[in-house]
């Protein structure tokens, strides 16, 4: 299918929505000024103001933002309605209120791929006049000037959402509320746009085997020591120096390489030798050679600095990752604030929250895969996004590696980056942006009796988005060969039944050595379990029309 059809099919479903919102926003209003609550639950909350963004409201309406008495508490107060799916964060007091420019169809996006929609509607207390005001001026403020109000606390960010000030005036609901993760909404918004692949490398048994070492099997003098530093969890600064085994550093992209490291924490040396997994230097150059297609992230669950000089090891020179970008894409999950490692998470794993918040489960709008040896080291919600690899321990006796993992693994990085930001993948992201800009435009533009259709839309966008997130999963994109081993690259395919990597490893008590062999990639396009083209369009055809019938009915909830 060309691209003229792709963007053709998608400019049609657009009008098509285009369509239906402006016909619903010609509707006479019904407005909630007579105290129809609805059905849905509803509590007093009180909004308040960073000192910023309350002088920029000052500015703007020539007024203070309360006018109560020193010994009242300060801020807006207003009526919060919400229903049981609502963040429970949310109907809290919300403090701290700055104002900040957000991508709202990111926004939507990301809370589509994570069944929500918006949480809460904003608006005011019947029978109340001066804190009413204050909201409508605030709604005012933040839809000319193109802003939203933000609220960061460790469970959930907050972001208010203004409503057209005209309609907000009618019926007395002044903001869309969502709970999201600020920074997952940006990068998801610049991975899109710059149509990237997030690909978050796992160190330990993955890409690398380290040891212990005594100093007993190399003399100091024949290394040649590189000078550097590494920094803890808690900030401190370390000397740290690694030097590559001598034979081994000038080994080629499919041969062994292996280095030494050490540094000094409270008076202990802690060194290491360290292996690296075969084929590491054909796979960095596939990397450093495509880093327009792939945003590289480095997660483990081994200390801060031991991650970070390992990782110099690795990419000499830091081309991969930058240095001065390791703050937001190089963690660990084992800080010195814990006993033990944490799992990981969507957002641990690309450094939108650290170990110590308290994120709900929070899925990526975007293409992510995870480059792992054991999907355990995932919270379960996540697994489907691993890239399960064969477990790399020639230290404890494991399988010899020829450098054919890392290969497999460049291929099916490959593989997963046309299906998801290739033309098919991008025009499956336009239908789920324009299902979720829709939704956001609607609520925004439309008039509402009652904040009933809250729970409503809540609902549909539940349904809608556990699709639309699956279609970019790794388990989802490469199916039954979502797993890299050290099969026979000569090998014909296997006729086994397909199996998920879940099945199969459930069939073969946890090893990896009784999955199927991979499919090449030109037997995969054949493969049943493959879509084709005209199956992806007419699927993500039939997801927008979906969307319009459900606009329809929404619209008419709020109007009855």
């Amino acid at each position: 299918m060309s691209s003229r059809h792709l963007q053709r099919s998608l400019s049609d479903s657009r009008q098509q929505l285009s369509r239906i919102i402006a016909e619903s926003s010609h509707r006479p209003p019904s407005p909630m000024s007579g105290g129809n609550q609805g059905s849905v639950p509803w509590g007093n909350c009180r909004l308040v103001l960073s000192s910023a963004a309350e002088g920029a409201y000052r500015r703007h309406s020539g007024t203070q933002v309360e006018e109560q008495d020193e010994d009242m508490p300060g801020g807006i107060v207003a009526r919060l309605y919400f229903s049981t799916a609502t963040h429970p964060v949310i109907r809290q007091i919300l403090e701290g209120f700055e104002l900040r420019k957000i991508s709202l169809p990111a926004l939507g996006v990301q809370n589509l791929m994570n069944n929500r929609g918006p949480d809460a509607l904003v608006g005011r207390i019947p029978g109340e006049e001066v804190h009413s005001g204050q909201l409508l001026e605030l709604c005012r403020l933040c839809h000319d000037e193109g802003l939203t109000l933000v609220s960061r606390t460790r469970d959930v960010d907050v972001v208010l959402v203004p409503r057209n000030p005209d309609v907000a005036a009618k019926d007395s609901l002044y903001f869309l509320v969502y709970a999201t993760n600020v920074k997952a909404v940006e990068l998801c918004e610049a991975l899109r746009q710059d149509k990237q692949v997030a690909v978050v490398l796992d160190l330990d048994n993955t890409l690398v085997d380290a040891t212990l070492d005594e100093g007993d099997t190399i003399d100091d003098d024949d290394l040649q020591w590189i000078r550097t530093d590494v920094e803890t969890s808690t900030g401190q600064k370390l000397e740290a120096r690694f030097a590559h085994v001598p034979g081994s550093e000038d080994a080629d992209a499919r041969q062994d390489r292996v280095f030494v490291m050490a540094w000094t924490r409270s008076g202990v040396e802690w060194r290491y030798r360290v292996r690296v997994r075969r084929g590491w230097g054909m796979f960095r150059a596939h990397l450093l050679d495509n880093l327009d297609k792939y945003l590289v992230f480095l997660c483990s669950k081994g200390k801060k600095e031991y991650v970070e000089l390992i990782w110099q090891g690795l990419d000499p020179g830091s081309r991969i990752i930058p240095r001065d970008a390791w703050h937001a894409r190089v963690s660990s999950t084992y800080p010195d604030t814990l006993a033990k490692a944490a799992h990981k998470t969507a957002l641990i794993a690309l450094s939108c929250s650290t170990v110590h918040d308290q994120y709900a489960e929070t899925h990526l709008a975007a293409p992510f895969i995870c480059i792992d040896d054991s999907p355990d080291t995932y919270e379960e919600p996540y697994r489907s996004s691993v890239l399960l690899v064969e477990e790399y321990s020639p230290s404890d006796g494991g399988p010899a590696d020829t450098g054919s993992v890392m290969q497999c693994i460049t291929d099916k990085l490959s593989e997963y980056w046309e299906a998801t930001c290739g033309e098919l993948g991008t025009f499956a992201w336009q239908a789920a942006l324009s299902f979720s800009t829709a939704i956001l435009g609607a609520m925004q533009r439309t008039p509402m009796e009652s904040p009933d259709a809250l729970s409503y839309l809540q609902d549909r966008c539940a349904k809608q988005g556990e699709l639309l997130w699956r279609q970019i999963t790794v388990e989802y994109v490469l199916g039954s060969s979502a797993a890299a081993t050290g099969f026979d690259m000569k090998k014909e395919p296997s006729i086994d039944s397909p199996k998920s990597v879940s099945t199969a490893m459930q069939g073969s008590g946890g090893s990896l050595s009784q999955l199927p062999h991979r499919q090449s990639l030109d037997s995969r396009k054949e493969s049943i379990d493959a879509p084709t083209a005209d199956e992806m369009r007419r699927a993500a055809q039939r997801d927008i029309e979906s969307l319009a019938d459900d606009l329809v009915h929404a619209n008419m909830m709020m109007q009855c």
